[in-house]
């Protein structure tokens, strides 16, 4: 069994696969190993992780699944599900990873585990540089492109209302594997799902520096986006796609969760039910915010339809 297990989920990225497996599988210690499945491509995407498995039979091994076109999030999901190692990383199929990634994300995980225990759910994730589809750097730093704040220990609320863990940087251990393992329909990503279950029953750990360069090449499942005024006021929310995974999170972890979190949770996966500005004060009262001052007026001020007046204004004025 090896220590340490990479999931590579793939669909449709023959473009990019090899670089990102080369980059991998060139700093991969003895102990680790890379998990990968491809979700029914049509392209070549297949053929080359088979090709790699060969040349690589003790560095890659290529699962088999009946279920095609099932997502990212599913694809995961199937892949973890299969894992049985001490630590679990994230591998997207388009990027490329530093040579110090897993290394510092080890120690990383190491310092969690000295400060809370072996047995504490524990995520690690670091910063990202964005790049484009020929690796020229578009900023050095992720978290301040997007205007986004690192997670922290202390992230649970924030994290039911936005994410800001990215699925290539992360890595957990085995205790949060098992917490977090089957996932339900509702949950958006697997990384935010992760994010928040880490949070809640254990704690985050971030990495100030990039460890991946993170390629934005038009085709992303969920890409990186500049953070700007009109941005936050013009983007569509992902609210109720919070409120569905709340609902899930609660669902599958009733029992689990202290009285007050747990109404906490039930209230917001309602939030619907409440007038505006009831649920404006919820929110603000129990720190359910997002990262920044406009985000989070376009988010207390959702329901008084501030995307519908403000965000075409701004739009006018800027043109």
């Amino acid at each position: 069994m090896k220590n340490i297990e990479i999931l590579l989920a793939a669909y449709n990225g023959e473009k990019f696969l090899r670089q990102q497996l080369d980059s991998v599988i060139s700093q991969l210690p003895p102990d680790c190993r890379i998990l990968a499945r491809d979700d029914g491509s049509s392209d070549s995407t297949g053929a080359i992780l088979k090709s790699a498995a060969a040349g690589f039979p003790e560095k890659l091994l290529v699962l088999e699944g009946s279920v095609k076109n099932a997502g990212a999030a599913a694809n995961f999901s199937c892949l973890l599900s299969r894992s049985c190692s001490e630590y679990v990383m994230f591998c997207d199929q388009d990027d490329v990873w530093l040579p110090s990634k897993i290394k510092r994300s080890v120690d990383r995980m190491k310092e969690l585990e000295k400060r809370h225990g072996r047995e504490t759910p524990l995520l690690v994730c670091s910063d990202l540089e964005v790049v484009d589809g020929n690796l020229r750097q578009i900023a050095p730093s992720f978290i301040k492109y997007a205007g986004l704040a690192p997670v922290s220990e202390k992230s649970f609320e924030r994290l039911l209302v936005e994410n800001s863990v990215t699925g290539c940087t992360v890595m957990i251990n085995r205790p949060l594997k098992t917490l977090a393992a089957k996932m339900p329909p509702q949950a958006v990503m697997h990384d935010w799902w992760l994010a928040l279950t880490a949070a809640a029953f254990g704690a985050a750990g971030y990495i100030a520096e990039p460890l991946v360069r993170y390629r934005l090449h038009g085709t992303n499942t969920f890409g990186a986006y500049r953070w700007s005024l009109s941005c936050a006021l013009d983007r569509k929310s992902n609210l109720a796609a919070a409120q569905r995974q709340a609902a899930g999170f609660l669902a599958t972890f009733h029992d689990k969760l202290p009285p007050g979190r747990r109404r906490i949770i039930e209230a917001f996966a309602g939030l619907d039910k409440m007038r505006w500005p009831a649920r404006a004060i919820f929110l603000a009262r129990h720190g359910l915010l997002r990262t920044g001052f406009v985000r989070n007026m376009g988010l207390l001020f959702e329901g008084y339809r501030l995307y519908e007046t403000v965000g075409p204004l701004i739009r006018k004025i800027k043109n």
